[in-house]
């Protein structure tokens, strides 16, 4: 009798257990594929920040090769004040490249930040 009581309460502990692990199993199953979608998202965005940071490099490049091409043409008698503007000009461009770079980086970070948190709530919801 005793045993068999002992028996029952085992078979209860098992079946309980059981069904929480069938609760937690797609949980599990969603979150490791949040944390997969996370990870696509790291790796995008460190593609993303490597084609940003040689963009302005080639963007530095592009600005010493203009400040040296206003200087010839200051050499070669080119107004001062078309020179100047000429050098504006180029700085604005560059600024305006720089802006739209950055956005799309804010862009990129901003997602990954959403998948970190989605990922974060799906493993809250495992736990």
């Amino acid at each position: 009798s005793s045993a068999a009581s002992q028996l029952r309460e085992e078979r209860r502990r098992l079946t309980s257990g059981l069904r929480a692990v069938e609760v937690l199993l797609p949980q599990l199953a969603e979150a490791v594929e949040e944390l997969e979608r996370h990870q696509e998202a790291a790796t995008e965005l460190r593609v993303r920040e490597q084609q940003l940071a040689e963009r302005r490099a080639q963007l530095e490049e592009a600005r010493a090769e203009c400040g040296a091409e206003v200087e010839r043409l200051l050499g070669a008698g080119l107004r001062p004040e078309a020179a100047a503007e000429a050098l504006e000009a180029a700085r604005e461009s560059s600024r305006a490249e720089r802006r739209s770079q950055q956005r799309s980086l804010d862009n990129a970070r901003t997602a990954l930040q959403d998948a970190v948190a989605a990922q974060r709530a799906a493993a809250g919801r495992v736990r």
